[in-house]
């Protein structure tokens, strides 16, 4: 493919354009090789990334779960019946496969970018600079982000998007009818597995027009046929559905009013410009710079040197790297078309128009990307040959366009890292620590049906789904602070779990030895669907009852340094809780899992925590514990597992107090817990 990409012109010859394709490709996958240190984020986080675990609990197959959830966006009134791919992709893959294939989908895309560049304008520097483009532009958002979450749903669609157009224009050229039916194909493709992009159809008689110069004809009439033929049937099956069932996903009930949709269409649309989210970010520059390993500047760097002197190269070339204006203007607007018409149907959708703040854009914007890179492409060819012949001019813009360009990709590529490090900051390690944790063993003491306190932060994975897929076991998992997606997880508030508390803020004692009273059995879990977009996990009824004290447990656990980290789980005898925390809570055992950076030996380990009384939940005297003093201690080639009891009458061990100090300063704190 590499090797047909190009054919020898202008001021590359054939062996020089391959070199500095590959290089292109090069430098995408380097800059992009980053995610693979990145969490599951967004949907990817609570639901698909857990679908093992609710599948084992609802005795649910695989190919069970997914007809029920087509069915399930069928009566939520939408029609992209591809899109549940995504159910088997997390089923058989690994975090690190799926970010491997989210990045070679990435690769994909830059490479049809170029084809369909160099198909439009015959130009191989052209090609070149398109496949540079990508680092300028693909910005990491903490914010709902196509490149970092969403399971390459983005990535997908832009494939069928840029391969459909590039064998439109090559039936365009040869008008075999095989192209036309191929283009025609994954244009449907595009259609079935998300529904923002029907207004791509606009691209295919503005192609046809640039190339057979006229708006109405038998011919265009042909061509366009295929493609006016699935829009209208999948329009008109979408339309039936919403017809026939009531729509609940507040992201498909739309708000046409004119300043409201034109205010959300600016935002979406600006987000696909370069730097539109670092004008926005909360970090200074120096503090972005600052937390950039050396590996990452010296990329940096070398990089920026490189593309540097490509752009000089670019502007200094001989007069043969002129390209038609009229391909140039069908470049600009097929460009046009793909930047704007991804964001028409999100504009309309109320909840992004709440959403959205200026320097955030949705997850469209990944394709819209595509199409201002189109632009940029163009505008600088067009730049370019409007000062060929001053040559003293040229030069002066030659050095100023490459020093723009520099100085974007490297404030890009800075933000991004610095966005990808807060999440695994966030989210990757404290979730592989407890993951960890759990492989070691740590659950090993729980009953099934336990309840599980899962202490602040709230993590999103933090489900009965995500520790049934890593421990075998069926919890009862239980927040201090409900959320939204609570009752889809099946994950309770502290209030609903107990009944002790009452509905004011005022904190309450909850006493799980004595003050017990008679409750539903814990009977496992099943699964529902309801139009609410994805499977919904709720308790089985059960008749019986108990008053049997319940089996309670605090989990905490942080990982604030590489490789090291500490999870604190304790059965929990009493708790202060008020409607949003957790006060205070008294254990009289502990399983503690310890992740150390320097693989210490056990004896060099101490422990610090905090007694705590039982009668009253005043907090007691702190005292330090070294390892060797600890019961029950294994050492696994990941972390130490250590059980720690208190051997005080009448006082427990608060579980977030433990902290575990250095082998060789024991003032000085290895972990704490939050």
């Amino acid at each position: 493919m590499l090797r047909n990409l190009f054919k020898p012109h202008e001021f590359l010859s054939s062996r020089q354009a391959l070199l500095l394709t590959v290089a292109a490709l090069i430098l995408n996958l380097l800059f992009l090789l980053p995610l693979m240190k990145t969490p599951f984020l967004g949907d990817d986080s609570w639901c698909e990334s857990t679908i093992r675990g609710f599948m084992e609990l609802t005795n649910t197959s695989l190919g069970q779960l997914c007809w029920a959830v087509e069915k399930d966006y069928l009566k939520g009134g939408r029609w992209y019946p591809l899109v549940t791919y995504y159910y088997p992709l997390f089923y058989f893959a690994s975090r690190e496969t799926y970010k491997a294939l989210v990045i070679g989908l990435i690769l994909v895309n830059v490479m049809q970018l170029g084809v369909l560049v160099r198909s439009i304008t015959r130009s191989q520097s052209m090609a070149i600079m398109a496949m540079l483009m990508p680092p300028l532009f693909f910005q990491l958002r903490l914010y709902h982000d196509p490149i970092l979450s969403y399971y390459g749903l983005m990535q997908l669609e832009t494939a069928f998007i840029l391969g459909s157009l590039s064998c439109f224009l090559r039936y365009l050229l040869t008008e075999k009818r095989g192209w036309l039916w191929g283009s025609a194909a994954l244009y449907g493709l595009n259609l079935l597995t998300y529904e923002a992009f029907y207004g791509v159809i606009v691209a295919y008689p503005l192609l046809a027009y640039y190339q057979w110069r006229k708006w109405i004809s038998s011919k265009m009439a042909k061509a366009l046929i295929p493609f006016i033929g699935l829009a209208v049937v999948n329009v008109l099956v979408m339309m039936t559905l919403r017809s026939l069932y009531t729509v609940s996903y507040e992201g498909n009930h739309l708000n046409l009013t004119a300043w409201t949709w034109g205010l959300t269409f600016a935002k979406q649309a600006l987000g696909a410009l370069p730097l539109s989210y670092f004008t926005t970010f909360p970090e200074t520059v120096s503090a972005i710079f600052e937390a950039l390993s050396p590996g990452a500047l010296v990329f940096i760097s070398v990089a920026s040197v490189a593309l540097y002197l490509w752009v000089c190269r670019w502007f200094k070339a001989d007069r043969g790297a002129k390209v038609e204006s009229e391909r140039l203007s069908t470049l600009a607007l097929l460009g046009l078309t793909l930047w704007i018409t991804p964001c028409i149907i999100i504009s309309g959708a109320v909840k992004y128009q709440q959403e959205l703040r200026w320097g955030l854009a949705y997850l469209p914007v990944y394709v819209s990307y595509f199409g201002v890179m189109m632009l940029a492409v163009a505008a600088i060819q067009s730049l370019s040959q409007l000062i060929t012949q001053h040559l003293r001019l040229r030069s002066v813009v030659s050095i100023a366009s490459a020093a723009l360009l520099v100085c974007v990709f490297t404030l890009n590529c800075a933000t991004n890292l610095y966005v990808i490090d807060a999440y695994r900051t966030a989210e990757l390690r404290p979730r592989l620590l407890v993951e960890t944790a759990m492989k070691n063993g740590l659950f090993r003491s729980m009953p099934q049906g336990s309840y599980l306190i899962c202490g602040l932060p709230v993590r999103p994975w933090d489900t009965p789904a995500f520790y049934r897929m890593h421990s075998g076991l069926s919890l009862q998992i239980v927040r201090p602070v409900a959320l939204d997606m609570d009752d889809q997880l099946c994950t309770l508030h502290i209030g609903t779990a107990f009944g002790w508390l009452g509905h004011g803020d005022g904190p309450t004692v909850l006493d799980f030895e004595k003050k017990t009273q008679a409750r539903p059995l814990f009977a496992g879990y099943k699964s529902r669907f309801d139009g609410r977009q994805g499977p919904i996990l709720e308790f089985n009824k059960t008749s019986a009852v108990t008053s049997a004290s319940p089996d309670v447990f605090l989990l905490t656990y942080s990982s604030p340094q590489e490789r090291s980290g500490l999870v604190v789980l304790g059965r929990v005898k009493k708790l202060k809780a008020n409607n949003q925390q957790v006060l205070s809570a008294a254990a009289e055992k502990l399983s503690i899992f310890v992740a150390c950076q320097d693989h210490s030996p056990t004896p060099e380990l101490k422990l610090r925590a905090q007694l705590i009384d039982l009668r009253s939940l005043d907090p007691g005297p702190w005292f330090v514990i070294e390892a060797k003093g600890v019961l029950q201690t294994s050492q696994h080639i990941s972390g130490i597992m250590l059980t720690l009891e208190s051997d005080q009458p009448g006082y427990g061990i608060e579980p977030r107090s433990v902290t575990v100090l250095t082998p060789h300063a024991s003032k000085a704190k290895l972990v704490s817990q939050d």
